[in-house]
């Protein structure tokens, strides 16, 4: 039998052992860079199920759907995104310039 590719997580642990939050959107990052959006969305999801409405992790979602061309479902997390931060903050100043490249709403 071949060694596991050391670049694919592993299974996955047992039900109910907890999952540090730093995880997912580790490997979703890992992902991105190596241009599986799909996968790295779902490590994002992921992240966002044990700790919902993370700022960072709902702005690198918003990217990701950017990517994958879902324009609409970016904006959406983008405006959300950029309503709930404070007007100053680098989140927000990234969730407008996310919002920049995706242009007008049609």
């Amino acid at each position: 039998m071949p060694d596991p590719d050391p670049s694919m997580p592993a299974a996955g642990p047992p039900t109910g052992i907890a999952v540090p939050i730093r995880i997912p959107p580790r490997l979703a990052a890992i992902r991105r860079r190596q241009g599986r959006l799909d996968e790295s969305l779902a490590h994002l999801d992921r992240a966002l199920r044990l700790r919902p409405g993370h700022p960072s992790a709902r702005l690198n979602r918003a990217s990701a759907l950017e990517g994958l061309g879902r324009t609409a479902e970016a904006r959406r997390e983008y405006e959300s995104l950029l309503r709930d931060q404070p007007p100053g903050s680098d989140l927000a100043a990234r969730a407008r310039q996310g919002l920049e490249r995706l242009g007008p709403a049609r």
